[in-house]
């Protein structure tokens, strides 16, 4: 989620969520993923980003670059999704895709998707 520093309540950009599953989905079919398997594709996407609920809204929202601190924090945000959705039966076969799914290009120079 594209967060939009504005110092108050969170403001999560809406339609990141939204761009992150058209590329999924996209990139699956040039892949050739189909079925069941593109399915679990689109519901990894839409709750890549759940265990954000757990980041203070602070951090989220800074206007500025984040500290080292900071980015420890994003950088937990898979875990704690993984973590929300573990134990819940119908969401088994996503769960490594949240818990994953920053594990490549999260470096502190820049936070996007």
């Amino acid at each position: 989620m594209s967060d939009q520093g504005t110092g108050g309540d969170v403001l999560l950009d809406s339609g990141h969520t939204e761009r992150v599953t058209e590329y999924a989905l996209g990139i699956g079919r040039v892949m050739g993923i189909e079925g069941d398997i593109l399915e679990k594709l689109k519901i990894c996407s839409l709750l890549h980003d759940i265990g954000k609920i757990a980041t203070p809204k602070e951090i989220l929202n800074k206007d500025s670059e984040l500290t080292e601190s900071e980015w420890i924090e994003i950088k937990k945000t898979s875990e704690v999704g993984a973590e929300i959705l573990n134990d819940l039966k119908q969401f088994k076969d996503v769960v490594h895709g949240i818990k994953y799914h920053m594990s490549i290009g999260t470096a502190a120079e820049g936070f996007s998707a």
